[in-house]
């Protein structure tokens, strides 16, 4: 008897296995509203993304009509990861979280997804660049290498302005060796250490490309992939760093004492490199 109860029980624990493993039957309506004026956002492009396995991948695009709507009907199955995203020339997505990078112009989509959900752009031009603006860190150039040189920094490129420049120049031939320090996210390569002075030089080449955009983004202020130099001239690519380093700060000194009294914005566009055979890399 108890054993025939077992065999009853484990039939019963198979089928509601079976039947939570069946793929679900999903209808999803789609709005996608202006978050700057609360209009709809007719023409806008919404991708369905599924990704089977964690390897193949599939879209299915479709353009939200003149209320912003539009509608995908799918299987949800149990081996799958759906997500959903909104664009459109003109706009961005909106970022609303303070906490974490949330775009609500995207979701991930589970069998708990309601049947209508809003996502959120913006035809406000500035509204990333507010965003990310406002949760920038600044530092003065003392604290800031005192924190490069104790191996305190975390984060991404500070805020610089172009009156730091001679103080990052000062430190231009400083060796020591840096082990904590900002990383361009498009980066994938791993450096342990850089000296202070080839990274003071890649703040300030930072500084001079930003000069004057109000739209650059934190990612935008990355001078290259890593706060490295590189020879074009194949008779020197084994210079040392060092080496580099000090013919970097002599071009920038030299620069810096050209530009200091001109217009930031036209200094900016003159690269302190030109005439040497050193490249950011």
């Amino acid at each position: 008897m108890k054993s025939s109860f077992v065999l009853v029980m484990i039939s019963l624990c198979m089928v509601s296995c079976i039947t939570e493993q069946k793929p679900l039957n999903k209808s999803i309506s789609i709005s996608v509203i202006d978050k700057a004026n609360g209009l709809a956002v007719g023409n806008a492009q919404v991708r369905l993304t599924t990704i089977v396995n964690a390897l193949n991948i599939f879209n299915e695009i479709q353009q939200t009509n003149a209320s912003g709507q539009c509608t995908f009907s799918f299987e949800l199955k149990p081996d799958a990861q759906y997500s959903i995203y909104a664009s459109r020339d003109g706009y961005l997505g909106y970022i609303e979280d303070d906490s974490v990078n949330i775009s609500k112009s995207y979701m991930q989509i589970t069998a708990n997804t309601a049947e209508n959900i809003s996502l959120y752009l913006t035809s406000d031009s500035m509204h990333q660049v507010e965003y990310y603006r406002k949760r920038e860190k600044r530092y003065e150039i003392p604290e800031l290498i005192e924190l490069l040189k104790t191996g305190k920094f975390r984060g991404g490129i500070p805020v610089l302005h172009w009156e730091d420049i001679p103080q990052l120049i000062a430190v231009g031939n400083d060796s020591t060796k840096i082990t904590s320090f900002p990383i361009n996210p498009l980066s994938s390569a791993f450096i342990e250490e850089v000296p202070l002075g080839m990274l003071s030089m890649w703040f300030i080449e930072s500084i001079r490309k930003s000069e004057g955009n109000r739209f650059i983004l934190p990612y935008e202020k990355y001078p290259s992939l890593n706060p490295r130099l590189k020879c074009r001239n194949e008779n020197e690519s084994n210079m040392s760093e060092l080496v580099k380093m000090k013919k970097a700060t002599q071009a920038y000194s030299k620069w810096w004492d050209f530009v200091k009294n001109l217009d930031p914005v036209k200094s900016s566009k003159i690269n302190p490199l030109d005439g040497t055979d050193l490249s950011w890399n």
